[in-house]
């Protein structure tokens, strides 16, 4: 399956159509993302069952700071609007196929009961739809310590 370009105002609709939604995030201006894109696609190209969906943060920032994506390249896995997987870095590709098999394991209605049962996050934030994706987490945004730290 092709990747789908993810945008703000397309977000809502994308992830109503599918069951399981796997995003990469990523800047045309990092080369960690150019090879982690070709990574994506190839599996992608192998998984007809999910919609595959790239953002690029520097043209959707509004998406990604909905998300809570504060560093890239990212990957963010959902399914059932629930987010299941959410991660920076890149994966090797066998990493990534055999991630996606656990996704696809997952008992998402014994999943729904223990959320209900533990009750709302108050670290849940909205999707650009305005729906709360539960299990979304907003990480602390720590500066970056590695050489391309912005500002200096």
């Amino acid at each position: 399956m092709t990747t789908i370009e993810l945008t703000y105002d397309n977000f809502a609709e994308v992830g109503s159509s599918a069951d399981t939604m796997v995003i990469g995030f990523s800047s045309q201006h990092c080369r960690p993302c150019a090879v982690f894109a070709s990574l994506f696609e190839r599996v992608s190209d192998r998984h007809d069952d999910m919609v595959f969906a790239a953002v690029d943060v520097t043209e959707q920032s509004r998406l990604a700071d909905a998300l809570g994506v504060a560093s890239v390249p990212n990957l963010m896995i959902v399914r059932d609007r629930i987010v299941l997987y959410t991660q920076p870095g890149t994966l090797p590709e066998r990493v990534l196929e055999s991630l996606l098999d656990k996704v696809n394991a997952v008992d998402m209605d014994d999943l729904r009961r223990r959320m209900t049962a533990r009750g709302p996050s108050p670290a849940q934030h909205r999707a650009p739809s305005g729906e709360k994706i539960p299990g979304a987490k907003r990480r602390a945004r720590r500066p970056c310590r590695g050489p391309h730290r912005r500002g200096g």
